[in-house]
């Protein structure tokens, strides 16, 4: 058995922008409604992708892409991975509809709570 050197916990990514909370704010009661009893989080790159569109758009808000974003997880899973799935959504920016593939994983948080987190498809 080795000895654990260092463990970067949930709680660090989100301290330092490497996860954004999606319990807070404006994506609080999306997040509840989709993902009920989970703490749920995206990743920054994920956020980019949110915050494009809605720079994009000036009918677009962040809680609709999250929903959008969360709706196409649980309706159009695409393949199964250990602990989640991928899945496909579009996304608009401006007038130009771009398709991403997405993963959302469950997962136990630092002390073992329900948690889950979306990514890219290439994200760890």
């Amino acid at each position: 058995m080795s000895n654990v050197i260092f463990r970067y916990t949930r709680r660090m990514a989100l301290a330092e922008g490497v996860l954004v909370d999606a319990t807070q704010g404006d994506f609080a009661g999306v997040s509840r409604e989709h993902v009920p009893n989970h703490h749920l989080a995206m990743t920054t790159a994920v956020f980019a992708l949110v915050e494009r569109s809605v720079e994009s758009d000036d009918s677009s808000e962040f809680a609709g892409v999250w929903h959008d974003i969360l709706w196409m997880s649980r309706v159009c899973p695409v393949r199964s991975l250990p602990g989640g799935y991928t899945f496909k959504v579009g996304i608009r920016v401006g007038a130009q509809l771009r398709w991403h593939e997405l993963k959302i994983l469950f997962h136990g948080g630092d002390y073992g709570e329900p948690c889950a987190t979306v990514m890219l498809s290439d994200d760890d």
